[in-house]
């Protein structure tokens, strides 16, 4: 199972953000974040860069290790049994590609 540090998931989440994702995907998670301030479609499909800065800086802004589990979870939706082992201060996964490869 494998399993990263703290600041190794900030670093995956924010590049995940920044180099992974259609509008639409990156308009999902952040209205998944911030439900009550849904962003600008229109905005998003003229110029995605604010958004992505925006996701990016909520990525780097001290999230606690739950709010980073859950947003491992939006982030790499083909991760499963996502959690932190506070004794190694890593988060673990399971990659759902590699579960399958197992059986």
């Amino acid at each position: 199972m494998p399993e990263v540090s703290r600041d190794e998931a900030i670093d995956l989440l924010a590049k995940a953000i920044a180099n992974g994702f259609a509008v639409d995907e990156l308009l999902e998670i952040h209205d998944d974040l911030f439900p009550d301030n849904p962003y600008p479609e229109g905005n998003a499909r003229k110029d995605p860069l604010p958004l992505i800065k925006q996701l990016t800086e909520y990525v780097h802004s001290g999230l606690a290790i739950d709010e980073l589990v859950a947003l491992w979870n939006l982030v790499f939706t083909h991760h499963r049994d996502v959690w932190y082992n506070e004794e190694e201060d890593s988060i673990h996964y399971s990659d759902e590609a590699e579960a399958f490869s197992r059986e």
